[in-house]
């Protein structure tokens, strides 16, 4: 009988009713020389095997049909027994046998079909576990993925404002800077303002030099006319030497105005010597003070150089500067427009929270409470959703999951917490499982009628958060609840990293 499992229930019962309706000349060799009383032992216990499998509750009919048949073989075999005792081959024995043999073939096929309801049970349970693992996996990577990249978004934010702290310290650096290439600037403009006073003071001087050489050549001059005077003035002593034996006193007068010459040649010669030292002293300094002026000049064109270069970069750093102070004032622009659309988006939520608080109001009832808290509208499901000790949703009570499900569509932008608790009944471990499995199966229904998976997370608190006492069964009753918390945008990154799968 165990390939009974195999097929359906129809072919099972096609295959009894061959077997029964074969006539006595063909199932007499089942029925064989076992005495009815035997008979009818075997079929009590293949009835009790049956019994004790709850064949009654997993296979009703079959057992329905046992029964009858084993109280029908059990009612003749007493008659038959108080009247004439066990023949062995009476008619009235092989109906017995008969009867009994119905009962037991019908027990062996409720014990069959029994067994083959508890396989089917037990995979169903084991399918269901592996989906919750997956489920479970799933939102654990999913979690995973959220807080990595929650993470990854608080580095760029330190980086970026990291960076803006250091544009902002370079820009005030390059603003002292360029302030200070300003003052040397200014300074080296004054420096070559007095260089080019000492330039023409040197200019000056050089003109006056050269006047004193033009002075002193002029003086050359005559010191050349002064010899030549003295040359003739030699030459007509010479004259008057030769005629001195002629004139007596003219040659006395020539001789005194031949000294006198002498005198006044000696003197202009120490005159002309004298002038020419002046005009070589005089020509030296001019020499000196020209190429003072030329080293004067070139230090001054350097100086102006170097100025124009530091006016250079004065310019471009104060360029840096205007460019880093635009950069800063365009991300402070950005920063504002950031917060302004921040604020914005901040009210739009708060508009669609009043909204959503409003719709949700409306289901308030013995089924779903509304409240409003600071992470955001909670709606509490009281425990009929649930069987007692058990986490699969009533199908007459999910009906009453879709007008809050029609709502949530409405928003799919919402994040959603589910959160499942129990009263004190029980072990801490058994409550805080069966609170996990109350909170994926609301989740698991939600996520069944189009809900975004990715903006639903489930958590089981057991019964670490009560809401009243658990003293009363009224307390204990409002304990056992899910909580579906529709959150604050502000509330998202603390809600999602305070909680695990």
């Amino acid at each position: 009988m165990f390939f009974i499992g195999k097929y359906n229930r129809r072919f099972s019962f096609f295959l009894i009713f061959i077997l029964i309706s074969a006539g006595c000349a063909t199932y007499m060799p089942l029925l064989g020389n076992e005495p009815p009383g035997s008979a009818v032992a075997n079929a009590r216990a293949s009835i009790r095997e049956a019994r004790n499998l709850d064949a009654a509750i997993n296979a009703p009919f079959e057992m329905e049909r046992a029964e009858a048949a084993f109280h029908e073989a059990q009612s003749m075999w007493s008659k038959y027994e108080r009247r004439s005792g066990f023949t062995g081959n009476s008619i009235l024995d092989n109906r017995i046998k008969e009867k009994a043999l119905y009962a037991k073939l019908y027990g062996q096929l409720a014990i069959a079909l029994s067994n083959q309801k508890d396989i089917v049970r037990e995979l169903t349970n084991i399918d269901v576990e592996y989906k919750k693992n997956k489920l479970l996996k799933q939102q654990y990577q999913a979690e995973q993925n959220r807080l990595d990249a929650l993470i990854a978004q608080k580095r760029k934010f330190e980086e970026e404002r990291r960076m803006a702290e250091l544009k902002a310290a370079q820009a005030a650096k390059l603003q002292a800077e360029t302030q200070k290439f300003i003052e040397m600037a200014q300074k080296a403009k004054e420096e070559a303002a007095r260089q080019l006073k000492m330039l023409e003071d040197a200019k000056a001087a050089a003109f006056a030099a050269q006047l004193k050489a033009r002075q002193a050549q002029k003086d050359k001059q005559e010191l050349e006319t002064l010899k030549r005077q003295l040359l003739i003035a030699k030459e007509m002593a010479r004259q008057a030497q030769e005629h001195s034996a002629k004139a007596q006193r003219e040659a006395q007068f020539n001789q005194a105005q031949a000294k006198n010459a002498q005198e006044l040649a000696d003197k202009a010669k120490a005159e002309a010597l004298l002038q020419k030292e002046i005009a070589d002293a005089t020509r030296a300094e001019a020499l000196n003070i020209k190429e003072q002026a030329d080293k004067t000049k070139a230090e001054a064109l350097l100086q102006k150089e170097m100025a124009d270069a530091a006016k250079q970069e004065a310019l471009s750093i104060k360029e840096q500067a205007d460019k880093a102070k635009a950069e800063a004032a365009f991300e402070k622009k950005q920063a504002q427009e950031a917060r302004l659309k921040a604020l914005q988006e901040a009210a739009r939520a708060k508009k669609q929270m009043l909204e959503l608080e409003n719709k949700l109001g409306q289901l308030s009832s013995e089924f779903a409470k509304v409240k409003q808290e600071k992470r955001g509208l909670v709606v509490t499901l009281s425990d009929i959703l649930f069987d007692v000790d058990k986490s699969t949703i009533r199908m007459g009570t999910a009906t009453k999951l879709n007008h809050l499900v029609n709502i949530l569509k409405d928003y799919p932008k919402r994040k959603i917490l589910i959160e499942g608790h129990t009263d004190n009944t029980g072990t801490d471990e058994y409550n805080l499982i069966l609170s996990k499995e109350r909170a994926y199966a609301v989740m698991g229904y939600l996520l069944s009628k189009g809900l975004n998976e990715q903006k639903i997370q489930a958590k089981g608190f057991g019964e670490i958060r009560p809401v009243a006492t658990n003293y009363t069964p009224e307390g204990r009753q409002q304990n056992r609840r899910v909580e579906i918390v529709i959150l604050n945008p502000k509330n998202y990154q603390s809600e999602s990293l305070a909680m695990t799968p």
